[in-house]
């Protein structure tokens, strides 16, 4: 049994060029799932004699010892995909993982930091970072607030991966794959004076050194970012580095950037994945696309009912409050808008009192 689990693990790094902590979560899978195997099936059980309701059994086993719903389902992903490897090397004549579903896991609003949070978590490090490790730390933070970027992906990163002439790092992520990104200037800033610090640097080197001068490890990261974040007075459930990953994708999202390209960003391969932080709007923002229909559509009434009026292309924008959030706001006269506003017709009523109650502070 353990030579087609090996052979499976060498299929992920060859054929598919999954990074080896991707890898050793597999393995810990399905050397778990043998062990239940041992004592459900025992004897010398062949792979044959799994069949759907001894998984079904198996994600029983992993409730009772109080697993959550998103560890059951990664841990049948993993065997959904090791008895898909063993069918199409013809080992197998079905999949018995096939026909099991999924465990439902209920998704939570990501934990993210306020405008008001993250900047007092920057001021932190600046005022609280040994001298020796301030310009450092500051380009992390700055970078995970900046970037999104994954704690192994910020850790694997080379000098030479950062390109100062066009403002874009190359990074590797989940899956061996290399990514062109944008980065902003405070990143980018940030990073420069970093880098000023080091004598004689070359491109090969890796970005962030720890102590030793060895290329930082995510622990050492992990433990960095979560004391910044508790000298800051930061109280939330979960404090780590992904919390700043969460904290980008909620800026954009409220700065009124797409779902899709937020999606992109973080390398999301499922954008129900992404569509997590828009329970963090929940009704207060509609998305660009939405607006640029209801521009279009109004654009189009407005010119129609004042012919001799010079009507631009855009009539509702944003307007930025102090507390990061934009609300939808009328860039024409405010009086053709009422106008439309008492048209019994088209959505243009019900839209406009959504708006006035958005502005209103309301739901």
């Amino acid at each position: 049994m353990r030579e087609e689990i090996a052979e499976f693990l060498a299929h992920l790094g060859t054929e598919r060029v999954f990074s080896p902590k991707t890898i050793v979560a597999y393995a810990f899978d399905l050397a778990k799932f043998s062990e239940f195997l041992d004592r459900e099936i025992g004897g010398s059980w062949q792979w044959s004699d799994v069949n759907p309701y001894t998984i079904r059994s198996f994600l029983q086993f992993l409730v009772d010892k109080g697993n959550a719903p998103i560890t059951r389902g990664r841990k049948l992903a993993t065997i959904k995909s090791f008895f898909g490897f063993l069918l199409s090397d013809g080992r197998l004549k079905v999949n018995p993982a096939a026909q099991v579903r999924m465990p439902k896991a209920q998704q939570k609003e990501p934990t993210y930091l306020s405008e008001k949070e993250y900047k007092r978590l920057l001021r932190v490090v600046q005022k609280n970072a040994t001298e020796y490790f301030r310009a450092r730390d500051i380009a992390i933070v700055t970078m995970l607030l900046g970037m999104g970027l994954r704690l192994s992906e910020i850790v694997e990163l080379d000098v030479g991966s950062v390109n100062f002439d066009d403002g874009t790092i190359k990074v590797t992520r989940k899956g061996n794959h290399e990514r062109i990104l944008p980065a902003n200037d405070d990143v980018m800033i940030s990073l420069n004076r970093y880098l000023k610090t080091r004598e004689g640097v070359k491109a090969q080197e890796p970005l962030f050194l720890s102590k030793r001068n060895k290329r930082i490890c995510n622990a050492s990261v992990w433990h960095l970012v979560r004391k910044y974040m508790r000298q800051a007075q930061i109280e939330k459930d979960k404090l780590s580095p992904h919390t700043l990953r969460h904290t980008f994708a909620t800026m954009l999202l409220k700065q009124g950037e797409s779902l899709l390209t937020i999606k992109e960003l973080l390398s999301h391969r499922n954008i129900r994945t992404t569509e997590r932080f828009k329970k963090i709007l929940g009704t207060k923002q509609p998305p660009n696309r939405a607006i640029r229909d209801l521009n279009k559509a109004l654009v189009t009434r407005l010119r129609r009912k004042f012919p001799k009026e010079k009507i631009p292309d855009l009539i509702i924008g944003y307007s930025k409050e102090e507390d990061g959030y934009k609300s939808l706001i009328p860039i024409v006269d405010e009086s053709i808008l009422d106008t439309l506003g008492k048209e019994e017709d088209g959505p243009t009523k019900e839209f406009f009192n959504s708006v006035r109650i958005i502005k209103r502070g309301g739901k």
